[in-house]
């Protein structure tokens, strides 16, 4: 028989893992057999079982039948280990039933973390402390988890995502919620800066009643970057990293927008660059592009942070104003641009000299949606370009192609291809001779 100090380790295992298995069952017919009892009444006559101290009115825990047919094999077998069994059995139960969860949780991220060495898996109080910090979690932050537990979650976090995230935490404790997610920003090193995606979890009590939450932490400071860098080549010129034609008419749309609720005007001016053709045929689209680089620059310095430059394409750039700029401001920023096109540039040792043409669209004087406005501008960009001008402000008569003249148009052409055009000759008689002297020639469209 082996002895008390090492008896039989896989037995006293397997004796452990029955009773976390089974405590809460144990629990509530120990909890049975003390209410049917019934305090002060001597123990049943004839229950067998071992001889014990006084239970104060209720039979020892080990001796209850009904559960010593189920006991472990250790325990039956061993008489020391059953008198172990009825003392503490009970206890132990009781103690593994109302313990804690996140003892439990913390011996199973102990256990099982390699299968989860990327991601921080954090117990928190509802209140936002941490009761926990796997080694995962240290790295992500770039702290030391052994010094986690007890630290509040936010203090993780960059300053200004903490209400953020102290908001959901509050939405958990009111059990509004059982689950969300959040991206925040990592409190790390200026050098260093990072990206966390957050899943907060709710653990509820048997009662329903908001326990304590479990947050999941993987940085995505990588799948953030990757994912700006998409966005900056889908929305900005690669050549002079200004906004592209797509990100400028949203801009110009939501300027609109804004506009017309407090009902400001909007200033939109589109340029266009002199003499440029000349370099790109004559030095190369080489030269073209260090040129354009350079403009680009140029024109940014003379702008506050408010206005947006955009390269629509080519050698055409638009700058859109704040709302509430109205034309004199408009004026002010093409004679700084103009002005600041003046100084030739240097590349590679030549000179080189470009100036550009400027028209001027102001909403809703000039048109009540950006498609309209970015039209007009270029219709005012050619008068100015025409006239040698610097600037001009659109104006209705500029507008030759009007809608109803592009429908005649092309109602026409149609017309002469498929024979509606009839040609009649009227004679022109001398009244005096009763002569026909010469003949008109008329053209009759039979519009269908």
């Amino acid at each position: 028989m082996p002895c008390a100090g090492t008896a039989s380790q896989s037995g006293s295992g397997r004796a452990g893992s029955w009773v976390a298995m089974r405590a809460p069952e144990l629990a509530k017919s120990d909890a049975r057999a003390v209410a049917g009892s019934g305090e002060g009444e001597a123990p049943p006559a004839g229950t067998g079982g071992e001889a014990g101290p006084e239970r104060h009115g209720t039979r020892p825990f080990g001796q209850n039948r009904r559960f010593a047919s189920s006991w472990p094999a250790p325990v039956r077998r061993w008489r020391p280990l059953r008198a172990w069994w009825a003392r503490w059995a009970c206890p132990l139960a009781i103690l593994i039933a109302s313990g804690t969860l996140v003892a439990a949780m913390t011996w199973g991220l102990t256990t099982f973390g390699p299968a989860f060495a990327a991601l921080g898996i954090i117990p928190s109080a509802l209140d936002g402390r941490l009761l926990y910090a796997n080694p995962a979690l240290g790295h992500i932050a770039q702290r030391d988890a052994h010094a986690l537990p007890g630290a509040p979650f936010g203090d993780l976090m960059h300053p200004d995502d903490r209400p953020h995230l102290q908001e959901h935490f509050a939405a958990l404790a009111r059990g509004v919620t059982d689950a969300m997610a959040l991206d925040l920003r990592l409190r790390r090193d200026a050098a260093t800066p990072g990206w966390a995606r957050v899943t907060l979890g709710l653990i509820r009590t048997s009662d329903g009643v908001p326990g304590f939450a479990v947050a999941i932490v993987e940085d995505v400071t990588e799948e953030r970057a990757h994912t700006a860098a998409l966005e900056h080549q889908a929305l900005y010129d690669p050549l002079t990293d200004l906004p592209n034609r797509v990100l400028f008419l949203d801009r110009l749309a939501h300027a609109i927008e804004s506009a017309r609720r407090d009902e400001l005007p909007v200033v939109l001016l589109l340029l266009d660059l002199d003499r440029f053709k000349e370099v790109n045929d004559t030095l190369g689209h080489h030269w073209g592009d260090s040129l354009l680089r350079k403009l680009a620059r140029r024109i940014r310095a003379e702008l506050r942070g408010s206005e947006t430059i955009a390269r629509l394409g080519g050698d055409e750039f638009a700058v859109l104003l704040p709302p509430g700029e109205g034309l004199p401001a408009a004026q002010s920023v093409a004679t700084r641009i103009l002005a600041a096109l003046e100084a030739p540039f240097e590349i590679d040792g030549r000179v080189l000299d470009v100036g550009c043409s400027i028209g001027i669209a102001l909403y809703p004087a000039s048109g009540r949606n950006a498609t309209t406005l970015l039209r007009r501008a270029d219709l005012a960009m050619y008068t100015a370009k025409h006239a040698k001008a610097g600037f001009a402000m659109f104006a209705p008569e500029q507008e030759h192609h009007t809608p109803h003249r592009l429908s005649f148009t092309s109602e026409l052409r149609h017309a002469i291809h498929s024979g509606q055009l009839r040609l009649h000759y009227q004679p022109v008689v001398d009244m005096a001779s009763g002569q026909v002297n010469h003949v008109e020639a008329l053209v009759r469209w039979e519009h269908p």
